[in-house]
């Protein structure tokens, strides 16, 4: 054998070394995860899966594609995502559901593409987590949020507006007995009358926000519309709600949420963006729910943390609990707009979420 050849036959063997301890270190790190790994081939049919979800087995999924194990609302999201990273060749990660042992789940999902030799892509390799008790405590917390926020709209309204309304009585009561007597000091009383009414006006103003007790009663549109002028009076700043066309949504869960995510994205539009003038649209296409809110103010350059505040992230996890997605664009020439669009197909399951 060649000098050439002893040196060709070890650069085989450390090769084939590395690729033992590459395969044992992946065994290892795969055995106690409990993230399903699995891999599909070009046509999108599964290959090979590591940790199936509890009451499956790989049998389930081996040779089939997503159409062929989820039910089509389901699959179709799933398949566009895997199939965008083939033809991109490009890795993604996403938050999908699907049902699973008769239960919805969420995964975070990441997708990578493989490729042979030749730098072909032939198919790809997924990670799945689980993150469906992470969504039920965000909902459970966002749920006790609402709660709590009612809770205090409702103490306002009916305990500390009626004790105001109590001293507005005595001050006008005191205004009409000094009216004979001191006249300057039946003014100031009339004066302090006119700020306790002032005061139970923007109390009452912010109770409906704690509570908007309009979206059970009249929906989301008069919710809205009651926003735009809420926040009119509150604020002193133009806000108009536009709906050309009726937009019902039967499901409370569902409008509570958007309802929450316009509230928030205007009192961010007001606070950070400096906005004088905010516009709310609701519209329908035959497929999904859209939300926008515009506003002439800064724009986001100019806001500190816009892409990454705590509203936005608020909002963001709203819209997760009932599989919608939100975004915040810069507009031209300035100002903002907040986009939330809602699948019909999500809006609807939303209101099996507990």
């Amino acid at each position: 054998m060649t000098k050439g050849q002893v040196q060709q036959e070890r650069k085989l063997l450390a090769a084939e070394a590395a690729l033992r301890l590459s395969e044992e270190r992946f065994r290892v790190a795969l055995k106690n995860s409990p993230v399903m790994v699995f891999d599909q081939d070009a046509g999108l049919r599964y290959t090979w899966v590591h940790n199936p979800p509890i009451g499956l087995s790989e049998k389930d999924f081996i040779g089939k594609t997503d159409r062929e194990i989820f039910p089509a609302a389901e699959a179709g999201p799933l398949t566009r995502i895997k199939a965008r990273a083939l033809a991109t060749g490009k890795g993604l990660r996403q938050e999908v559901s699907c049902t699973l042992g008769g239960a919805r789940h969420f995964f975070d999902l990441t997708v990578e593409t493989v490729r042979n030799l030749a730098g072909e892509i032939t198919g790809i390799t997924c990670a799945a987590m689980d993150v469906t008790e992470r969504k039920r405590l965000e909902q459970e917390v966002l749920h006790i949020s609402e709660m709590e926020q009612r809770r205090i709209g409702q103490d306002l309204h009916d305990g500390v507006c009626q004790h105001l309304a109590g001293i507005e009585m005595k001050c006008q009561v005191l205004e009409e007995n000094l009216q004979a007597k001191v006249k300057s000091s039946a003014a100031q009383a009339g004066q302090i009358a006119g700020h306790v009414r002032n005061v139970i006006a923007q109390i009452r103003l912010l109770a409906r926000g704690l509570s908007p007790i309009v979206l059970e009663s009249e929906g989301l549109m008069a919710a809205f519309s009651g926003l735009a002028e809420d926040t009119q009076r509150l604020f002193d700043v133009q806000c108009r709600f536009v709906n050309n066309s009726p937009v019902l949504i039967d499901n409370p869960i569902a409008a509570t949420h958007l309802y929450r995510i316009a509230q928030e994205a205007v009192t961010n539009a007001i606070k950070h963006g400096k906005a004088t003038s905010i516009e709310i649209n609701l519209s329908a296409t035959a497929d999904q729910i859209i939300l926008l809110i515009k506003d002439n103010g800064s724009g986001l350059a100019r806001r500190p943390g816009a892409a990454k505040g705590m509203g936005l992230r608020i909002m963001q996890y709203r819209a997760g609990m009932i599989g919608a997605s939100v975004a915040l664009q810069q507009q031209q020439p300035a100002g903002a707009v907040l986009l939330c669009t809602l699948p019909k197909t999500a809006e609807a399951a939303a209101s099996t979420q507990k």
